[in-house]
């Protein structure tokens, strides 16, 4: 739990980060294909391997040492190889190979990577591979935006395998939305510490907005409306007045509170289609589950901003970006867990008639100087495999005909 004063909203951290081959990573926090099969019935696929931005993504081209399209990012010891393994692949003619029998003084990763030429900036990207894995400390598939001085900018990993997998197991990151500043993006295979890992068919696909996400039936119930569809929250955070240096963006701690100077949530969407944009009888709502709601009355009405300029996924309350001066919309605090919903219609559709970029929404409260805090702990788009359902969305809704 992260400190603050007495009465004050503490954050609760139910995700360790750590680094690892260059990117925060969130220990099972994306889906498995067996997750999409068995426990949403409704997810489609929604990332068309057309659309693949990788070559050789099996490594099919090279030969022994070398995989054409590919290098290496290791720290060089006896016992460590990486090679093109021409048996018990997943398909094609050959996968990626790591193995290490070498025991580092510190924690070292060695990968397999590759920088994509083209970088679609703004575009939404998943990235998705199969693995399998022997006698591993941990393996993890990751696709890194980073700018011209090599700062990492965003990242979104596959859940890590630090475990025995015999046979190949499909796994996805969290979307991640290219920022604007990225010179570079970069998909990277990994192994830390040692053991074997192979990836076959690794795929860093764009997001197509007109296909659903992943649905919930508690947020079908809480929506008035028909979903039309579901589009990823790409980047979340949230700022602390009182802590103003600390950054949390990349764990699972989304709040939103009214203390000490505010503890203010920021989220940022993909491209909405510009077709349901230019519905009358389409709403946007951004979707957030709250798994704990803290209800002291009296308690203000929440504002909605939008903010105007980028801002990485981790931000610290003195990092903030910059938001209008007047809020586009205000929302009425609803106790209770469970879903909380913001109509940000308003903001949409004035970004479509004023063209330009779109950052995003930060939402504060009017009144941010109590003592005693009252507001909500989401779910972020960092959280564990039981909330896998309850990660924040923006909804198209057709509310009329």
């Amino acid at each position: 739990m992260l400190a603050g004063k007495p009465g004050v909203l503490a954050l609760i951290v139910t995700v360790t980060a750590f680094f690892v081959g260059g990117c925060h990573e969130q220990p099972k926090s994306a889906l498995t294909e067996q997750d999409v099969d068995d426990t949403i019935p409704e997810t489609v696929n929604f990332y068309s391997q057309k659309e693949n931005l990788l070559t050789n993504n099996g490594a099919d081209d090279g030969d022994n040492l070398e995989i054409a399209g590919w290098q290496r990012d290791v720290v060089e010891a006896e016992g460590l190889l990486l090679y093109r393994e021409t048996r018990n692949m997943r398909s094609g003619r050959a996968c990626f190979a790591i193995t290490n029998t070498h025991t580092y003084e510190k924690e070292t990763s060695n990968s397999w990577l590759q920088e994509i030429k083209d970088v679609p900036i703004g575009q939404v990207i998943r990235l998705g591979t199969y693995i399998r894995t022997e006698s591993v400390n941990r393996a993890i598939a990751s696709i890194q935006c980073l700018d011209q001085d090599g700062d990492m900018l965003a990242c979104a990993s596959t859940p890590v395998v630090d475990f025995e997998q015999k046979d190949w197991l499909l796994l996805y990151s969290q979307a991640v939305v290219v920022p604007l500043e990225t010179t570079r993006l970069r998909v990277v295979l990994t192994l830390t510490g040692r053991g074997k890992a192979w990836f076959d068919d690794v795929t860093a696909a764009i997001y197509d907005p007109k296909v659903k996400l992943f649905m919930d039936s508690d947020l079908a119930e809480a929506v008035s409306g028909k979903i039309v569809r579901v589009l990823p929250i790409v980047k979340d955070c949230s700022i602390l007045a009182y802590q103003p240096h600390s950054r949390h963006g990349n764990v699972d701690a989304l709040s939103l509170a009214d203390n000490y100077g505010g503890v203010r949530c920021l989220v940022a969407w993909s491209q909405i289609d510009h077709e349901d944009i230019q519905n009358p009888a389409y709403s946007f709502i951004i979707a957030l589950y709250s798994r704990e709601t803290v209800f002291r009355s009296p308690v203000s009405a929440v504002g909605g901003y939008e903010i105007l300029q980028n801002w990485p996924q981790i931000t610290s309350w003195s990092t903030q970006p910059a938001v209008a001066q007047q809020p586009f919309a205000r929302f009425e605090f609803v106790p209770g867990n469970g879903w909380k919903l913001f109509d940000i219609s308003a903001l949409v559709r004035n970004q479509y008639k004023n063209p330009g970029k779109s950052y995003g929404a930060m939402f504060i409260f009017d009144v941010e100087d109590k003592e005693i805090w009252s507001g909500y702990r989401f779910v972020s788009t960092e959280a564990f495999e039981q909330y896998r359902t309850k990660h924040p969305k923006l909804l198209v809704v057709q509310t009329s005909r």
